[in-house]
């Protein structure tokens, strides 16, 4: 989601530069009108009293009703003080004296203090937890992520945060953020294009007793002698990456821009956000982040004041118990769907979804709502009168559809098939051919005949094309999958064999045996292989938790593994602890930081507790700085960070290489912007490694002239040569970057030379040398063995090898599971591909203008024993000067359902002292 923030805040700008023009008189514009005829008419000016005068009447009189006279309802608004004050929940990311709670007997939201800067707000006063008031025993699931007011795309630079009302009389409890307006700092793009206002944003956030929402109020007062005009206003939303985005409008499967309402759910929580009257503009939408327009075009006389106001609401954890306090708000004509949803037996299913579609568009169309079943198996939802489609959807069990249900009329109950189990046995085939212990796996479905294809909009999801996944642990167990025949694969990462089974039947109510041997045959010995870009739902755009993520990995064959959530530290310590996997796998803390528009960076390993990580969270680290100075802050100030990453380089919007003008031909940067830094350790290079044309001579002039446009086209391989080319020892490193479920974790991966085949052998610190010294070979399949003299895989610039007599022999291995094909070797000297002949199943550097040999030699090739070497052969190489060598292989197709992507592997630098002086000095 972060590389596209820009474009969120941007399309309002080309939405306004094609309005019509303003009127002068400190109110907006006429209003637009929606197509389904909601009208966003109401007048800033008079809306505290026209939007809330109603419902504030109802809830009094109801308060009147049901209190008791001398009992006063409970609400409170006060600044934390200790842990019992604060929020709690996976994403409850709140700072004990450095927030304001506010609470009455339904919820509880967090208000950031000023200057407290977690997630992206820079400046604090924002919102950023929210849950259900618990019972102190009781787990908190805060799952929000942020909320703050935008106006003119810009936001408040706050001055105070204050509790103007503490709810102790029992009516309303308020906290008041207010200060002036402000660039977000979040990206300058945005921050350039929108003009200062000279405005002083008051925003209070005011909760009443006994309602799941709060009132969030905002005040812009133009203190300039010149009219304010075409003002959007609105709010950054961001529901979490555990979350998944829905409007009214637009179901899950899409959005539409102009909406009632915005709502999500995800991991038992939920929230909506909605206004009284009207609706809004929601101009782009990724990953449950959004910015609302409110008012697209407000217009503020000079000295004038308006106001306006939105709802944010607190779920039961599905869309319909948010939903329907968005219409009691509205004051929508609803009326209730309900029902009751038992298995085969007769017995109620708990957590069993329920979602509405319009009549005929049942699994094809957008969905109204949903709601999931309780403990009892009962639902509710709220619709306006009509007919509906109705499924009905559960783990295990196969769907069941209503057509044309008239709610008004008629409930909607619910009876299952019986529940489809598996089994999962997956042992290791040991080399003498038995069989070890139950080892972690993964298994993909295909769907046949019978078999029901996932639907993302009842919350099914397999990714890449699959029908299910299962992601196992290392145990024996069961897991529930629905009826039907499927084509399952059976794999273990790329160091495994797979076991296909065509047609894999499982029937309701019994449990269906997957038994599966796998053999491990890739020699990796002395390497683990390590995942150095992943996200859970610490990310902003990341819906798995630690744990999930966890067993995602140990299934696909990652030893080392780290979480690098955006702008935020997180572990996978405790999650591997709980699962019992320190066998299988170690974790390494990270953290993204995610400069938007200008680059993206990891940063390896912060270490220290909570409140010493805390200056270190969110935009605040990267907002006030350029990339140098960025770079420079962290690795002076941010603790145990030791290895400073450069993500996707190339890749779309937040690519530092783009946004520099990078030219690896001559290693300038041609970007004005701000200094250019290469203090990197680590760079990116994943799956763009070009063509042997690319790196060529003769190419330079023209990948010279693409670096001064910010091509995203020029091979990161060439980038990663120019940086060796300025004497850096930065290393090339393969990720997977991968967000949701089945999403490719490990698919690049690094294997790092460390002496070990067991993670809990080594530390954290001994990884992070390791890639500091070059000891990487990245694979997306393939394994690349060789042997120079005596010394195996003499990789990076603290094991240089001596040339003798001119001559570097290097004995190679290109090795390869029998499902994935290989079918090249490259060799690049100091940048530039070699000419390779054959002779005599040796290979040689080969030099002849008039009659040049191949830049590569075809696989499989030499003294192979069996399909999993693909090579076995000498190379010859004679270096003239000191001289680093890469070797890369690559391979043709796709590595689903296992992996992601084409096979390749490829080594970091082979450092050869040519001249015998012990050092390696590159040739100028």
């Amino acid at each position: 989601m972060m590389r596209h923030l820009v474009f969120l805040f941007l399309l309002p700008i080309l939405f306004l530069a094609c309005s019509e023009g303003t009127k002068e008189t400190g109110k907006p514009d006429d209003a637009f009108v929606f197509e389904d005829g909601f009208d966003s008419s109401a007048e800033a000016g008079d809306v505290i009293e026209e939007q809330t005068r109603d419902l504030e009447d109802a809830q009094d009189a109801l308060n009147a009703e049901d209190a008791h006279e001398t009992q006063i309802p409970y609400v409170s608004a006060r600044k934390t003080a200790t842990e019992e004050d604060m929020v709690k929940g996976d994403n409850a990311w709140g700072i004990v004296s450095h927030s304001y709670i506010l609470e009455n007997n339904l919820v509880r939201f967090l208000i950031q203090d000023k200057g407290t800067a977690v997630h992206l707000c820079v400046y604090g006063g924002n919102l950023i937890d929210a849950d259900k008031r618990r019972m102190p025993s009781e787990k908190g699931n805060d799952q929000f992520r942020e909320l703050f007011p935008a106006v003119g795309f810009r936001v408040t630079d706050v001055q105070s945060v204050t509790v103007l009302r503490d709810g102790s009389d029992g009516v309303e409890a308020v906290i008041r953020v207010e200060g002036m307006d402000a660039p977000t700092h979040i990206t300058s793009m945005l921050d350039n294009l929108a003009q200062p206002l000279q405005a002083k944003i008051r925003t209070d956030y005011i909760l009443k007793p006994d309602v799941p929402y709060l009132i969030i109020r905002t005040e812009v007062e133009n203190q300039s002698d010149q009219p304010l005009q075409n003002i959007p206003v609105g709010d950054f939303v961001s529901f979490g990456g555990a979350s998944r985005f829905f409007t009214p409008e637009g179901g899950f499967g899409g959005s539409s821009p102009q909406v009632t309402a915005i709502a999500s759910t995800g991991r038992g929580a939920s929230y909506a956000y909605t206004v009284q009257r009207g609706g809004f503009i929601i101009p782009y939408s990724e990953s449950n982040t959004t910015l609302t327009m409110l008012q697209p075009s407000l217009n503020i006389e000079p000295k004038g004041v308006v106001s306006y106001e939105r709802y944010f609401i607190i779920g039961d954890g599905d869309i319909a118990s948010a939903m329907a306090w968005v219409y009691r708000i509205r004051g929508e004509d609803v009326v209730l769907l309900e029902g009751k949803v038992v298995d085969e037996t007769g017995a109620p299913i708990q957590g069993a979804v329920i979602t509405a579609f319009r009549e005929g568009e049942a699994l094809s169309g957008r969905a109204l709502t949903q709601a999931i079943t309780k403990e009892d198996g009962t639902y509710e939802a709220m619709l306006p009168k009509g007919k509906y489609d109705v499924v009905a959807s559960a783990e295990g069990r196969k769907r069941v559809i209503k057509n044309a249900v008239d709610i008004e009329k008629f409930r909607a109950d619910f009876t299952f098939g019986p529940k489809g189990m598996v089994l999962l046995e997956i042992r290791e085939k040991r080399g003498d051919g038995g069989l070890g212990d139950p080892i972690p796996a993964k298994v993909s479905l295909y769907c046949l005949s019978d078999a029901e294809e996932p639907n993302k909009e009842i919350g099914e999801y397999a990714g890449r094309g699959l029908c299910d996944v299962i992601f196992s642990a290392g145990k024996l167990e069961e897991v529930p999958v629905k009826p039907g025949h499927y084509k399952a694969v059976i794999s273990r990462g790329i160091e495994y064999e797979t076991v296909v089974v065509e047609d894999l039947e499982v029937k309701g109510g019994q449990t269906t045996t997957i038994s599966a041997n796998l053999e491990r045959v890739l020699d990796t010995s002395g390497f683990l292989s390590c995942d150095l870009h992943q996200h859970t739902f610490g990310s902003i755009d990341g819906p798995l938790s630690h744990k999930e993520k966890v067993v995602e990995n140990v299934a696909e064959g990652v030893e080392l593994a780290a979480v690098t959530d955006h702008d935020n530290m997180t572990s996978y310590d405790q999650a591997i602890e709980a699962l019992g996997l320190e066998g299988f796998i170690k974790g390494i803390n990270g953290d993204e930081v995610s400069a938007s528009g200008r680059g993206h960076f990891n940063i390896f390993a912060p270490r220290g507790t909570k409140e010493e990580l805390d200056p270190f969270r969110g935009a605040q680290l990267f907002a006030f700085r350029t990339i140098k100075e960025l770079v420079a802050f962290i690795r002076e100030n941010v603790p145990g960070v030791r290895v400073v990453q450069m993500n996707h380089p190339r890749d779309g919007f937040d690519a530092y290489l783009i946004f520099s003008r990078f030219d690896p031909v001559t290693g300038i940067a041609y970007g004005t912007e701000e200094l250019f830094t290469d203090d990197f350790d680590t760079i990116e290079v994943k799956d763009s490694l070009g063509e042997p044309e690319d790196f060529v001579p003769e190419s330079d002039a023209r990948i010279s002239q693409m670096a001064r446009s910010g091509s995203p086209d020029i091979p990161v391989l060439r980038d990663f040569f120019g940086f060796l080319n300025m004497g850096k020892t930065i290393t090339a490193v393969g990720v997977s970057d991968a967000h949701g479920k089945n999403d490719g974790v490990g698919y690049q991966r690094n294997f790092i030379k460390l002496g070990t085949d067991k993670p809990f052998e080594v530390t954290v610190d001994e990884v992070l040398y390791a890639i500091l010294a070059q000891k990487v070979i990245v694979s997306n399949g393939p394994m690349i063995r060789f042997k120079i003299g005596e010394k195996k895989e003499p990789l990076g610039h603290t094991e240089i090898v001596k040339a003798e007599g001119g001559e570097v022999l290097v004995e190679i291995w290109v090795l390869a599971a029998s499902w994935m094909d290989v079918s090249r070797l490259e060799i690049y000297a100091n940048g530039r591909p070699l000419h390779l002949q054959v002779v005599a199943n040796d290979v040689f550097e080969f030099e002849n203008p008039e009659n040049p040999a191949p830049f590569y030699v075809p696989l499989p090739f030499g003294d192979v024993s069996g399909s999993v070497e693909r090579a076995h052969t000498f190379i010859h190489l004679y270096p003239k000067t000191d001289t680093y060598y890469v070797f890369v292989v690559k391979g043709e197709g796709s590595l689903e359902p296992v992996g992601r992507g084409a096979p390749f592997a490829y080594t970091n630098p082979v450092y050869v002292d040519a001249d015998g002086d012990g050092k390696f000095t590159l040739a100028k």
